[in-house]
């Protein structure tokens, strides 16, 4: 039986037609990478701000998911919502625990400024 390359349909080259070349690597294409009716793209977690409310994958013991962004800088500094303990986690960390905006720093309502007139 000849071994076909999954991505082009043909026939599987093992050594390139030469002697002593190393097999070719025959992969699959990879399943689950988007594309289907519920498909959404993640939020980017690069654009945080102090101030915003961030839901992360993994809970804090205490039970809660959310975090309020306190620093920002090499390390991303977090309050827990639950019982408002802090921790730092660092960039890759929390762009690995990332898993959206609850409240946006930008979205949340600001006092709009009177003016007052005097006579």
């Amino acid at each position: 039986m000849v071994e076909k390359n999954p991505i082009t349909n043909k026939p599987a080259k093992r050594n390139g037609g030469k002697p002593g070349a190393k097999p070719a690597v025959v992969t699959a294409p990879l399943k689950g990478l988007g594309g289907g009716p519920d498909w959404k793209p993640r939020q980017a977690a690069t654009d945080v701000a102090v101030g915003d409310i961030v839901r992360l994958r993994k809970p804090h013991p205490c039970g809660s998911f959310d975090w309020k962004v306190v620093r920002i800088g090499a390390d991303i500094g977090l309050t827990c919502i639950g019982c408002e303990h802090r921790v730092l986690l660092t960039r890759a960390e929390f762009e690995k625990r990332f898993k959206n905006y609850l409240v946006r720093a930008s979205q949340s309502p600001t006092p709009a400024l009177e003016t007052v007139e005097t006579r």
